[in-house]
């Protein structure tokens, strides 16, 4: 199996992204399902890591997904499904710096799917998710679905904010007041006229509660801004607010 991975390396034919946690298969949103891909056409990457996760060490080719959610989603299901009768593993870690098996499963033998269930994914955190198999001989095609039974609709229910702005016409000095009920990696930006981010004022994790911010009408470089027509945006992974306010000189 290392010689046929090593040929399809040479000639060309693995995927571009998907073979480490440096250059992964990124998952877009939920609910997400790939069933293109073979292992057969990566290497292994990762084989002890799993042992973090309670599992035997993993020697087949791998393939790692990436997921960075923009709030918390409770009730996440990340399911392997291995078309054939190869022996499937999967496991989930945080850190590609250095990674350590977060959970995994690896309990029903060749041909059967794995899943893991009932996960809660945090805002602004990086998941990766590894496709593998047991031996160097367990490889193939398979199906990777992650999902969550919360739905679009009562994921940004949930997730409610608020924005304030005074004054809404200001000489430089502008008090921002910003609220969210739960937890969310939020961005909150300041536009010119032309839809330019001039002004980055908060970009994190936060957890559910109101924050104030004060803006002095500067740019990100501490120079001055002219006079005119700005916008302040509150991003979150599913929500926005926008207010208008006036700079004047």
């Amino acid at each position: 199996m290392k010689y046929v991975a090593l040929i399809a390396i040479i000639f060309g034919f693995v995927f571009a992204e998907g073979e480490n946690c440096s250059d992964p298969i990124v998952v877009p949103g939920l609910n997400f399902s790939d069933c293109v891909r073979s292992t057969g056409d990566y290497v292994n990457d990762y084989d002890v890591l799993a042992t973090d996760a309670g599992l035997t060490a993993q020697y087949g080719p791998d393939v790692v997904y990436s997921f960075t959610p923009g709030t918390d989603i409770p009730d996440v299901a990340v399911t392997a499904v291995p078309i054939g009768s190869w022996d499937i593993s999967l496991y989930i870690f945080t850190d590609c710096a250095s990674p350590v098996a977060l959970t995994g499963v690896d309990e029903h033998g060749a041909g059967a799917p794995e899943a893991l269930t009932g996960i809660t994914l945090s805002a602004g955190v990086t998941y990766y998710f590894v496709v593998d198999g047991e031996t160097e001989d367990d490889s193939g095609h398979y199906c990777f679905n992650i999902s969550s039974s919360v739905s679009a609709e009562e994921k940004e229910a949930s997730l409610r904010t608020s924005l304030s702005v005074s004054p809404t016409f200001t000489s430089g000095n502008t008090d921002i007041e910003f609220s969210i009920s739960g937890n969310s990696y939020v961005n909150l930006v300041v536009y010119n006229a032309l839809g330019q981010p001039v002004r980055t004022l908060k970009a994190g994790n936060l957890s559910a509660g109101t924050y104030s911010v004060a803006w002095n009408g500067l740019d990100n470089h501490g120079a001055l801004l002219p006079p005119g027509v700005y916008f302040v945006k509150l991003s979150t992974g599913s929500a926005e607010s926008v207010k208008k306010l006036v700079l004047i000189r």
